[in-house]
């Protein structure tokens, strides 16, 4: 059997600082851990909101350079359609000018 140790009371609270020191340094030990990984955390999300952002951006400037060839198809088919109905008009109001001189 050991002998018990006596500890005197300028001994006792001496130790008792250290512990609460360690105890103390624990603590703040934790949580700077704990701050860490909620930055961590926070950083994972933001990362993340920037992966969906410049998904976001990628899609809009797709439908915008659709957008922008369906307004181009549209001012061709325009031009197009101008080229061949203009002067079909122009010659049935010919046609129907004629005809109204002829006959009236």
């Amino acid at each position: 059997c050991l002998p018990v140790r006596q500890w005197s009371d300028s001994t006792r609270s001496r130790n008792s600082g250290y512990y609460r020191h360690m105890t103390d340094q624990n603590d703040i030990r934790e949580i700077l851990l704990e701050i860490r990984n909620n930055q961590l955390r926070a950083i994972e999300n933001q990362e993340r909101q920037i992966t969906l952002s410049q998904e976001q951006v990628d899609r809009a400037k797709k439908q915008i350079e659709e957008s922008i060839n369906l307004q181009r198809q549209a001012i061709d088919r325009a031009k197009t359609i101008s080229r061949v109905a203009l002067p079909g008009i122009l010659f049935c109001i010919v046609l129907i000018l004629y005809l109204v001189v002829k006959y009236f």
